[in-house]
C-alpha cells in the first residue's frame, strides 16, 4: 500500500514535468523541432493521463484531490 505522501510527491513531480515540457515546447515553437515536439506532447498527454489517475487514488485515500504540498517550482 502506498503512502498519501508518497502519492502527492508523485503528482507534484508529474506536475512539474508537465510544466517543464509545456514551457520547452513554448520556446521551441519557431525552431524546426518537430520531432522533438511532438515527443513532449506524448509525454504530455501520458503524465496527465498518470496525474488524474493518482488524483483518483489520493481522493480514495483521502477525500480530496488536491496534495497538501505546495507546487513545486520550475
Amino acid at each position: 500500500m502506498t503512502s498519501v505522501k508518497d502519492v502527492e510527491y508523485q503528482i507534484r513531480k508529474l506536475q512539474r514535468g508537465i510544466r517543464v515540457a509545456a514551457k520547452t515546447n513554448k520556446l521551441l515553437k519557431g525552431e524546426p523541432a518537430g520531432p522533438f515536439l511532438a515527443n513532449n506532447r506524448a509525454i504530455i498527454s501520458r503524465y496527465t493521463e498518470e496525474v488524474i489517475r493518482l488524483k483518483r487514488m489520493l481522493f480514495s485515500m483521502t477525500g480530496q484531490h488536491s496534495p497538501q504540498s505546495p507546487k513545486w517550482p520550475l
